[in-house]
């Protein structure tokens, strides 16, 4: 039988697979992606890394190992730097955890695809042998008795234990792939060390991820220009913004690794190893340990499956789609397994306004207790207008929500964050209290177009005699008027004056709020809808967000549109609505815009 191993085909193959721990990492080739942030600076756009802060890092080593400004004059990128983060007082005392933008490069105008709105995306330069470069930055030494590759390690990247030395260990690895066993060495025997010299390159820093492994993509030569380390077979850039393949897409939505290039053996007893072709067969790698094959009808026999199942105990087989699009490969994944939610409607209420997100698939991220730390929504739209608006999409993720469309095929996610420049005002917004019944009437009056004078005298025939009171006069368009009264009048006072052919409304002291608008709003024949709701994006209902907010959305003799509330507003809410043109009056006692 025949050993449990990958077959590597000539060429750039990217394998993207491991088999247990019998072979070395390989090195990958493949494209990644990195959202930058746009920030004005002095009246100009400059691009910016997003970092947050970790535990014991030099700011200073990492400030020089970033971008174009500080690799050219680092006291000018001081100067930005401090300029762009003016939460940052003094840099020697920056605290882990804290969110910092690292200028990177200034930028021209529309220089890049998506500049104006704050955020784009440039492609990783992608380095197709790691491991030549890191041998590049490396001497051969010859082992002598007593030497140990612990101490080697330790005398080049100093701290045993310190981050320093486990990134010298794993690249020790990387290079003396034949050296499985660290605490095995011998006299003669010749390995190599790497250089720690290494780590004073300005892309050291981007051969690692967040938790210290090695990748195969260094964020280099895009913002680093003529560095020369980047490999002459390297494979082109691709331009931003164009398609990822469906089922990497896909893969990014479960959180799943794709496998779809190479063959996989199987060993079979008495026979030849089963190879499986996953360019033509791929598959996803779940995090629990599931595997999703995606086999042509008729492509995998029923024996080469036994075979397969044998050695993977949790696979689901889902036939692969005709055309392998997104929504395609969604669907048949959600017939196979129980991995989105059964429930496609999220709902909640937020100081009063009721939230409803309904989507086409859910996915629900857990804690290592079960509870739901994040909610994924994915849903297929038809034209670009259909997208939800930024604002909603910003406010949902407050609540853990996030929002992911599909157009066209490719996954996309609507802008997080809006540059200074172009984020809308929220002042304008009238806060009015119902405290005083008759100054809410008189201000929301005139807030919806219409004239209120207080304190006239009427005269009107009451029990035989002609009597004279004090009321309040609403002047309506069709120049009818409507009285509106706070408790001077009694007794059939109201009876006898509409007799007279005048309109009056009488709104009491224990009168609620929503009444006396209702009142009001009913006497002047306007164009109201209660409790209005406002759908976060253009396009049906079925797969949409609404936002149902009590209250009143009135339209005046102008068809200028206000809304009138109690709610508490977030001010991703209030922008949301100011883009619809609605003015915003919110009643309440002590309400403010920003609540």
């Amino acid at each position: 039988m025949k050993s449990f191993r990958f077959h590597f085909a000539t060429g750039f193959l990217v394998i993207l697979f491991l088999i247990g721990p019998w072979y070395p990492d390989p090195v990958y080739s493949a494209f990644l992606y990195k959202t930058y942030v746009v920030k004005q600076d002095m009246g100009r756009d400059i691009l910016c890394d997003p970092h947050i802060v970790q535990k014991n890092e030099s700011l200073i080593k990492l400030f020089k190992q970033k971008g174009e400004i500080a690799y050219k004059n680092f006291q000018e990128f001081l100067r930005i730097f401090r300029r762009i983060n003016p939460h940052v007082r003094d840099i020697d005392k920056i605290l882990p955890g804290q969110h910092i933008f690292i200028p990177i490069k200034k930028l021209k105008s529309d220089a890049l695809p998506g500049q104006s709105t704050g955020i784009v995306t440039i492609p990783f330069v992608t380095i197709t042998n790691v491991k030549e470069i890191i041998e590049s930055h490396s001497t051969a030494y010859e082992v002598q008795k007593g030497d140990s590759i612990f101490r080697l390690i330790d005398s080049k990247f100093y701290g045993y234990g310190k981050k320093s030395y486990q990134e010298g260990t794993k690249l020790f690895r990387l290079i003396n792939p034949d050296i499985e066993d660290l605490n095995r060495i011998y006299p003669g025997q010749v390995i190599r060390l790497p250089d720690p010299a290494i780590r004073n390159e300005p892309w050291y820093l981007s051969l690692f991820d967040r938790k210290g492994n090695l990748v195969s993509i260094a964020d280099i030569g895009t913002l680093y220009p003529g560095t020369g380390v980047i490999s002459k077979s390297s494979t082109p850039i691709p331009k931003p913004g164009r398609p990822v393949a469906p089922l990497d897409q896909t893969a990014a939505l479960l959180k799943a690794t794709v496998s779809k290039k190479g063959i996989y053996y199987f060993p079979r007893q008495d026979k030849d190893d089963l190879g499986l072709d996953i360019s033509e067969i791929p598959f996803l790698s779940l995090k629990d340990g599931t595997k999703i094959l995606f086999p042509m009808k008729g492509s995998l026999s029923n024996e080469d499956l036994s075979v397969v199942r044998s050695f993977w105990k949790r696979i689901k087989i889902v036939p692969k789609p005709p055309k392998m699009s997104v929504e395609q490969l969604l669907d048949a994944i959600s017939e196979a397994i129980n991995i989105f939610s059964p429930n496609t409607r999220i709902s909640f209420f937020d100081g009063g306004i009721k939230v409803e997100v309904r989507t086409k698939w859910l996915i629900e991220q857990t804690d290592a207790d079960g509870k739901t730390t994040s909610r994924i929504c994915i849903t297929p739209i038809d034209r670009p207008e259909e997208r939800i608006h930024p604002s909603i999409n910003r406010y949902l993720e407050q609540n853990n929500i996030v929002i992911k469309e599909i157009l066209g095929g490719v996954i996309s996610d609507p802008p997080k964050a809006l540059p200074e420049k172009n984020m809308p005002k929220t002042e304008g917004i009238t806060n009015l209290s119902f405290s005083d019944r008759k100054i809410l009437i008189k201000d929301l009056t005139s807030v919806i177009g219409y004239t209120f004078s207080e304190d006239i005298t009427i005269s009107f025939p009451y029990a035989g005699t002609q009597v004279n009171a004090l009321t309040n006069l609403v002047t309506r368009p069709d120049g009818q008027p409507l009285l509106v009264d706070f408790g001077n009048l009694h007794g059939g006072a109201a009876r006898a004056i509409k007799k007279t052919g005048i309109d009056i409304i009488q709104i009491k002291r224990e009168e609620t709020l929503l009444n006396a608008i209702h009142k009001l709003l009913d006497a002047l024949g306007g164009n109201y809808r209660e409790d209005p709701v406002f759908l976060g994006a253009k396009r049906p209902k079925i797969y949409n967000v609404s936002l149902t907010v009590p209250g009143f959305l009135v339209k005046n003799t102008l068809k200028v549109k206000t809304l009138l509330t109690d709610a508490r507003l977030d001010v991703e809410i209030i922008l949301f609505l100011r883009d619809q043109d609605i003015e915003i009056l919110i009643i309440g006692p002590d309400k403010t815009a920003s609540q």
